[in-house]
């Protein structure tokens, strides 16, 4: 989905993962003390993001670190102050301990976290150790935290078992970034009551929209379904119907599932298996919308008219009952190739799903003429063998059936957002604020030499708009550097979160926005479906629409969503690492996708995974100080004694090295550019 396109922050935190460093700080301010979250780097620094919307990041360097741990909530100190507004400080007091959990390898005393940001081994006393051996990753319970004179303390609580194997991968990466694989046996007790269908008592007060032929549009592998889709075209313009899983009838605010839900915040999605927000007997069973199955649903009906213009909207609780279950792949292959097989197995959808396709471009076009950022940036999946390993990893197709469903469920939220804008109460929007004036700065100079400029003539870069993206797209296009352009303008902007005030959305060029669409994947949704029925006196359940503190509540959902985005690249590395583990020697051919001082990123075409060229095996005089020059500014990388020079974008031929399964790192040998 477009909404997942805005992660540079993240994307660049797992690059660090290889080397990198902070910019300069300096200046001085010792009076002020700023209050945030600690984010560590695995080369010992760490950053403090503070709790204060629009105050800048803060420097911590390694020794000022004190006793705090990654993720913890600290009160820093300013120190230094330089040019930009950068900011250095030091930890004076941790305000909240959130780790209370390591995972990590047992070497017969300690336990040494897998996570490099989690500084601290672990001691753990042999009375604590249980059946623990060594060479073993376990699931240490920390019982002292580190102080001045002494580190962590902990006991050995589970045994996960031997590197290398799939399941004990897949559950130490899920604990070490917060999440449980199994839901608490209260949990479960009440999930069991669900019931396996829709009751008549239940129907009052709902729109009775079972004759309205909704469809289903969903990946292949999918087991829960959030929305469904009905559309009617008439001579004055198109009538759309997004229904969403009720999944707030089933929920009641502060029961034991609701809870669980808020602690986790977000369903994780791994390339085998899937870890939902909410027990299996709700999330694939009464609240996904099955077809051919009675559903309750929150609806919103959408007026557009011919040229795709919404004229009109309304939200109702309604009962449906979805007639055709496809995934994108059979839509692609019965509106645009259009199959004649699949034609005939879906006969009752093909008018339809022919209007929503003249629909979704009829939006995609509005949405363009306003200015929305339109990436287009592919993404890795993993095929399976049939004895489950990996075979290889490929570049997704996004196709016009994707394209569709984000369109009519972009429509719903920004809907649902402006519908909700005049609500006097609490809300929590989806927002994306625009980039710094410094990284538009530099992504101008560096696009300048390719002929494009992202700044008009005297430009403030602080008034970049979403139209001058999406300017910058429309003239790369088409052209040999047009996936580096979209990269290049990824990196570029900041993360989109959720928070209760609206800064509106940069990306989607949308003044408010909201997540209505995926309730039983996303608490942030279940949220704002609470709050809709409370503002248009909806049947609703019994309690708060809304948590006490609406912007902590928001605060802790974009960080479960950060946690689980980190999750899902850490497996997707994985499986990267296991598959190059058995192309050693092999040759291939990429792209420059990154280039630090400490290396060359290299994005493969096939397999589709990335991995690294080390600038020590590029210096051709034993590493000699000076030989390699790199250009963060113009994104150049040169080693003078080999007369080598890279640029972002470079067509090379490689030579797989080796891999590092801890560190789930693939090294290159560089062979020729192209």
């Amino acid at each position: 989905m477009l909404s997942l396109l805005f992660l540079c922050k993240a994307e660049q935190m797992a690059r660090r993962k290889y080397k990198g460093g902070p910019g300069s700080r300096g200046g001085s301010r010792k009076s002020l003390q700023i209050a945030g979250t600690l984010e560590c780097h695995p080369d010992g620094y760490g950053f403090l993001r503070p709790d204060q919307d629009g105050t800048p990041d803060v420097f911590i360097g390694e020794r000022n670190l004190g006793e705090a741990m990654h993720r913890d909530k600290v009160l820093v100190r300013v120190i230094r102050r330089k040019a930009g507004n950068r900011l250095e400080g030091r930890v004076i007091r941790v305000l909240e301990r959130k780790r209370r959990e390591i995972v990590g390898f047992f070497n017969g005393r300690q336990v040494v976290p897998r996570d490099g940001r989690v500084r601290d081994t672990v001691w753990i006393e042999s009375r604590y150790r249980g059946k623990a051996k060594a060479g073993e990753i376990v699931l240490a319970r920390i019982t002292r935290y580190p102080g001045p004179m002494s580190g962590p303390r902990g006991e050995i609580v589970e045994v996960l078992g031997r590197e290398g194997d799939r399941e004990v991968e897949s559950r130490a990466v899920l604990l070490e970034h917060g999440f449980k694989d199994l839901f608490p046996e209260p949990v479960n007790q009440l999930a069991s009551r669900a019931p396996n269908r829709v009751k008549p008592s239940e129907l009052r007060g709902r729109k009775d929209l079972r004759g309205i032929p909704f469809i289903t549009i969903d990946p292949a592998s999918a087991r829960d379904f959030d929305d469904a889709v009905a559309i009617q075209k008439t001579k004055a313009g198109y009538t759309l119907w997004v229904s969403i899983a009720d999944v707030s009838h089933y929920v009641p605010p502060m029961s034991a599932l609701d809870r669980e839900a808020y602690d986790r915040g977000t369903s994780v999605y791994f390339p085998d298996r899937s870890v939902p927000m909410l027990p299996d007997q709700l999330s694939s069973g009464i609240c996904s919308l099955n077809p051919r199955t009675n559903r309750l649903a929150m609806t919103a009906e959408l007026k557009f008219d011919l040229n795709g213009r919404r004229k009109g909207f309304r939200f109702y609780p309604s009962v449906i009952r979805s007639r055709h279950r496809l995934n994108y792949d059979e839509v692609k292959q019965v509106i645009l190739d259009r199959n004649p097989g699949p034609r005939r197995k879906y006969a009752g959808a093909v008018n339809s799903l022919e209007i929503m396709r003249g629909l979704a471009e009829l939006r995609i076009r509005q949405r363009r003429k306003r200015g929305c950022i339109d990436l287009d940036l592919p993404e890795p999946g993993v095929i399976f063998d049939k004895h489950g390993e990996v075979k290889t990893i490929v570049r997704k197709e996004r196709n016009i059936a994707h394209r569709m469903i984000e369109e009519f469920m972009l429509a719903a939220n920004e809907a649902v957002a402006d519908y909700m804008a005049n609500e006097a109460g609490p809300f929590v929007y989806r927002i994306h604020e625009p980039p710094p004036a410094e990284k538009v700065k530099e992504l101008d100079e560096f696009l300048g030499g390719m002929g494009i400029r992202l700044l008009l003539k005297n430009q403030n870069p602080e008034k970049i708009r979403p139209r001058d993206y999406q300017r910058v797209l429309e003239a790369a296009d088409r052209k040999p550097f047009a996936a580096l352009v979209n990269m290049l303008l990824l990196r570029s902007m900041m993360l989109a979160r959720y928070s209760p005030k609206n800064l509106g959305h940069f990306g989607l060029a949308a003044e408010r926005y909201c997540h209505f669409t995926s309730p039983i994947r996303r608490y942030p949704d279940l949220i704002v479906h609470r709050l809709l029925k409370a503002k248009t006196g909806m049947p609703a359940q019994k309690g708060p629409a809304a948590p006490e503190d609406i912007k902590a509540a928001s605060e802790h959902c974009s960080e479960q969503e950060r946690a689980a985005e980190h999750a899902e690249r850490e497996m997707m590395d994985f499986y990267a690492t296991k598959l190059m583990a058995k192309k050693i020697g092999e040759k291939s051919s990429g792209i420059v996708s990154g280039l630090t001082q400490f290396g060359i990123f290299v994005q493969l075409d096939d397999p589709f995974v990335e991995g690294m060229i080390p600038t020590e095996s590029l210096s051709g005089d034993r590493g000699r100080r000076g030989d390699i020059i790199y250009d963060e500014k113009k994104h150049t990388l040169r080693s003078r004694s080999r007369r080598l020079s890279f640029s972002l974008g470079d067509r090379v031929q490689i030579e797989v090295q080796d891999v590092n399964l801890d560190r789930r790192r693939i090294n290159f040998l560089f062979c020729q550019k192209l």
